[in-house]
């Protein structure tokens, strides 16, 4: 799929370099860094770091990745939303951000107002995934099981109120049955311990098992999309597993620190220099070509919706309101 570079790099300028009320001539002059909230190797990792290289040399300067892990991403976002709104903080945002305000009353940030959009960057499916050891072969025997033994299949996820948290609570609750929770600091930990039996299944990213299911190290049972992913087109998904009207999926966006005036609300930052948005332009058809394919090649796909920044807050606001019904979350052991 086709993605327009220069059109996203000019937005990164226009949001970012803006928001401090003009662009600075001389941005950037130093590395830029990319906070993620959870560890090396998970999704959000991955897109972060298959966009980075492209980013650098559009910039012209380093761009550094940084893991900080914890709290579902939160611990990221807020480091974000402390940052100074210069242009050299950027934020790799997850769908599962979203999820934060249906689950705590107070956060340390606000999804939508503490932060600048820059561009949707990728969006992917979950898997639903067992261990080749659990007895079950599909979405029915899993519900069935499942109903027998009511709390003991456990499902593993990247943190509490994570995304892939989220979407088995959602399986759950329409499926009528109760699992039990084994929350990790990330995808990476999760997969480890699913892979090694320590826990029966999970809803994780495709990015993070399809080189497992791949290998027979996991059992992918469908597909938690809208749509079957052309990647394993056998599949089904879980709503023709036999869940009908559940679909979930995953996003990932870069996001800046959004400057705030003094008693007013947050500051758009939308003035720029053209010039310097096109110096700034993402240069090198290889290196979007190799960006592309290894996003595919992990399940992912790139979206384009880079024209249109000032509506990702609006799509952040109503994930928000969707995911604030599922409030009956699966136990947890820790």
């Amino acid at each position: 799929m086709t993605i327009s570079i220069h059109r996203i790099a000019m937005t990164l300028v226009l949001l970012l370099a803006g928001a401090t009320g003009a662009v600075a001539q001389d941005w950037p002059s130093r590395p830029i860094r990319v906070l993620v909230g959870y560890p090396a190797g998970g999704a959000n990792d991955v897109v972060a770091r298959t966009i980075a290289p492209g980013l650098s040399e559009g910039l012209g300067q380093p761009v550094l990745i940084e893991n900080k892990s914890g709290a579902a991403g939160a611990i990221a976002a807020e480091a974000t939303a402390k940052a100074a709104p210069d242009g050299y903080t950027l934020f790799m945002m997850a769908s599962a951000h979203t999820l934060a305000p249906a689950l705590q009353k107070s956060l340390p940030f606000d999804p939508v107002r503490d932060f600048a959009p820059i561009t949707l960057t990728a969006a992917s499916t979950y898997l639903v995934v067992v261990h080749p050891a659990v007895p079950v072969d599909s979405i029915a025997t899993l519900i069935a099981r499942a109903k027998a033994e009511p709390d003991k299949i456990t499902f593993a996820s990247s943190g509490v109120g994570a995304g892939p948290h989220l979407a088995t609570a959602l399986f759950a609750t329409l499926a009528g049955v109760t699992l039990h929770h084994v929350p990790y600091r990330g995808d990476a930990p999760a997969l480890a311990d699913l892979v090694a039996g320590q826990v029966d299944m999970a809803f994780l990213s495709i990015t993070a098992t399809l080189p497992q299911v791949k290998a027979g190290k996991l059992r992918a049972l469908a597909t938690a999309g809208a749509k079957r992913t052309a990647l394993l087109p056998e599949l089904p998904t879980v709503a023709e597993a036999g869940v009908p009207g559940y679909a979930t999926a995953a996003w990932w966006a870069a996001r800046g620190r959004r400057a705030h005036r003094r008693g007013h609300a947050a500051d758009p930052g939308n003035a720029g220099d053209p010039r310097a948005l096109r110096r700034a332009g993402f240069r090198g058809r290889r290196a979007r070509s190799r960006r592309v394919r290894r996003l595919r090649g992990f399940g992912n796909r790139q979206v384009r919706r880079h024209r249109a920044p000032r509506r990702h807050p609006a799509r952040v606001a109503a994930a928000i309101v969707n995911w604030s019904v599922v409030r009956s979350l699966p136990r947890s052991r820790a």
